[in-house]
């Protein structure tokens, strides 16, 4: 009977396992949905209250101010953040902790440059309002980033769970610090950076000790950050080239709708692409949730389980977009009556346009993590080349010939266009074509 019995738990062992790995991986999701929920819940709601407590102008500073923080984060992710969720677990898993400390090195060393290229583009700036939310975002910049950073290693070494707890105290902290700011002071853009800043130092602190980075500093020496800064240049140089070449995507309509329309209208853009930004949210958690295991998977040589999960999480996610988006096709004005107050009614029928942006989005999103865990980025220098000049001529002759209309077309058709050219690139160069052999 003894015999028997353990001839069932032989033959039982796997069918446990794969339960196991299903329950982990479940809970991974779960844990990625509600962290990237939090995070996209808190800093909607926060930009909300800035458009109802700024003034239009001092919106507009704020969202031209962003958009250059979202632009200067593009080389951020590029040369910091992908490389560590595709080369951390792909070539670093022996000494893990050793490579996020000199990852951690690296950030500090980028963002302190970042900062002094914003405040000097401060001193330049002639506009009083625009130059004061600079000084705010060369203040914060380093924190902003540095919560993005362990955020994002969380998911390499410690798992979502440890980026939740992170999210579940940057929104007490940055929505508290937002009415402690009103009921104290005048809000601006400046004191907005400051108190964004002040929520992502103390929301850092709750998962630094998780990342196990409390100690062994001193062993970390310069020629060793030096050497991974190569590393991920090798690898990142290609994204960053690509940030740089789609700059005319998504970022330079807000600066083209400052110049041409004024800062009032770039306020009003950025009050309606807010209503967008929780499914692009939701599309960066399957990015931060999927990637490492799909790194794991090329390092690992299962080409036919990366094609597998990328149709997967494409699918998935075109689901829930469409789904997102005829929400916003329904029930977009009243929802801006509800947030807004109707202070940016006239500009409602923008809300279902710029919600085709993540729809595209995430027709490619699968394919696009592939391309990105195969090791070859390359890919996306090729997407830029093709997308960025066209990004750039649509924005520049749309804006100016429809204004408002003009740029989201731009938005929209940018994001079209590089689906087409992602699923071009994975049939060329993806796990089953001829650029990947295993």
């Amino acid at each position: 009977m003894t015999e028997v019995w353990g001839r069932v738990r032989v033959a039982c062992a796997p069918a446990r396992g794969r339960s196991r790995s299903i329950a982990l991986w479940a809970g991974r999701g779960l844990a990625s949905c509600l962290d990237q929920g939090l995070v996209s819940g808190v800093n909607f709601t926060a930009n909300v209250l800035l458009a109802r407590w700024l003034s239009p102008v001092e919106y507009g500073a704020f969202a031209v101010a962003f958009a250059v923080f979202l632009f200067l984060s593009g080389f951020h992710n590029a040369l910091l953040l992908d490389p560590a969720c595709v080369l951390g677990p792909a070539r670093f898993s022996n000494q893990l902790p050793e490579y996020l400390k000199r990852v951690v090195c690296l950030h500090g060393a980028w963002s302190l440059a970042a900062s002094l290229a914003v405040a000097a583009a401060a001193l330049a700036t002639p506009d009083v309002s625009l130059r004061r939310a600079f000084y705010g975002l060369a203040i914060s910049l380093p924190f902003l980033l540095w919560l993005w950073l362990l955020r994002r290693l969380c998911y390499v070494a410690a798992g979502p769970g440890a980026a939740l707890i992170s999210s579940a105290a940057y929104g007490p902290f940055l929505i508290g610090g937002l009415f402690l700011l009103r009921h104290w002071a005048e809000p601006s853009p400046f004191a907005a950076f400051l108190v964004m800043a002040l929520a992502s130092a103390a929301a850092s602190a709750t998962v630094w000790s998780r990342l196990g980075l409390g100690d062994g500093w001193s062993q970390i020496r310069t020629g060793e950050c030096l050497e991974l800064a190569g590393t991920h240049w090798q690898y990142g140089k290609w994204l960053g080239a690509t940030s740089l070449l789609t700059f005319g995507v998504t970022q330079l309509q807000t600066f083209l709708i400052a110049g041409c329309l004024g800062l009032a209208a770039a306020g009003a853009f950025r009050a309606i692409f807010n209503f967008v930004q929780p499914m692009i949210q939701v599309t960066a958690a399957a990015a931060l949730l999927f990637l490492p295991n799909l790194s794991a998977d090329f390092g690992a040589g299962r080409t036919g389980s990366l094609r597998r999960k990328g149709a997967l999480i494409s699918s998935g996610l075109l689901g829930v977009s469409v789904v997102y988006e005829l929400l916003l096709l329904g029930f977009g004005t009243p929802v801006e009556e509800i947030v807004y107050g109707g202070r940016f009614r006239a500009y409602t029928w923008l809300i279902p346009v710029l919600g085709l942006m993540p729809v595209f989005t995430a027709l490619a999103s699968g394919r696009a993590l592939v391309l990105q865990a195969v090791q070859k980025p390359r890919h996306y220098l090729i997407r830029g080349a093709l997308t960025g000049p066209a990004g750039v001529a649509s924005a520049l002759i749309f804006t100016a010939w429809a204004g408002l209309a003009g740029a989201a077309a731009s938005m929209v058709s940018n994001m079209a266009l590089s689906a087409a050219v992602t699923f071009w690139l994975y049939r060329r160069f993806g796990p089953s074509g001829r650029g990947v052999s295993t």
